[in-house]
């Protein structure tokens, strides 16, 4: 059984609801700007446990995906963010693999997780679509999808090919174009422009298969 997307009735009813009960997301202050970053420079992410009480629920927020276990403890894997390489032309934004090693009593999907890595997913901003251009693992290309048709944007990265062996150190780096033009002015080229959160901070999901059986969400 693959992954259950929401049907595009659903997401227009969603997203009628959504305009309407939320505002626009409002500018970082200077104070806040800084807050964020001291959180960056720390390491600091989405850690707690999401798990939704029905298919509804699961279908209704990133990672807009119904699986069986959502539990970031269910991931023998983290990323830890590193700093943007600014250039002339486009900006990389990449991100560190680290492996947790064996655990006791470990679920079922940190154990499947374990042996296959396959893909991963960040909640980004839907106005960043066009500014994304690129996706590599250790300096090879891979398969990227940027989509807008949720809630809130999903950029996908596949084929990683990670496991217990090589995860370790493996760098998945993003390049997003430094021309705001793209993004309809919108500067998508830092951690607090691309993540839909304007925080800094990088909320993802991690699946093993096609299968889609497990999504931990961090």
């Amino acid at each position: 059984m693959g992954c259950k997307r929401p049907s595009h009735a659903w997401l227009a009813w969603l997203l009628l609801a959504l305009i309407a009960c939320t505002g626009f997301a409002q500018e970082l202050s200077a104070e806040e700007l800084s807050d964020a970053e001291a959180s960056l420079e720390e390491g600091l992410y989405y850690s707690s446990d999401y798990d939704p009480s029905n298919e509804t629920a699961a279908i209704a927020t990133f990672p807009f995906c119904v699986c069986d276990d959502y539990r970031c403890a269910s991931s023998p894997y983290r990323i830890q963010q590193q700093r943007p390489q600014v250039g002339s032309v486009n900006t990389k934004l990449c991100y560190t693999f680290e492996y947790l090693g064996d655990v006791p009593n470990p679920t079922t999907c940190y154990t499947k997780m374990q042996t296959h890595l396959e893909k991963i997913e960040l909640e980004v901003d839907k106005k960043c679509k066009p500014a994304v251009i690129g996706a590599t693992l250790n300096g090879a290309r891979r398969t990227f999808y940027y989509m807008d048709t949720f809630p809130t944007g999903t950029l996908r990265v596949t084929k990683l090919n990670l496991n217990a062996g090589n995860a370790s150190g493996a760098l998945l780096c993003l390049t997003i174009t430094n021309n705001k033009a793209s993004a309809g002015g919108f500067d998508c080229t830092s951690p607090f422009g691309l993540y839909n959160n304007h925080d800094g901070m990088a909320k993802y999901s991690l699946f093993e298969s096609s299968d889609h059986r497990c999504c931990p969400t961090c």
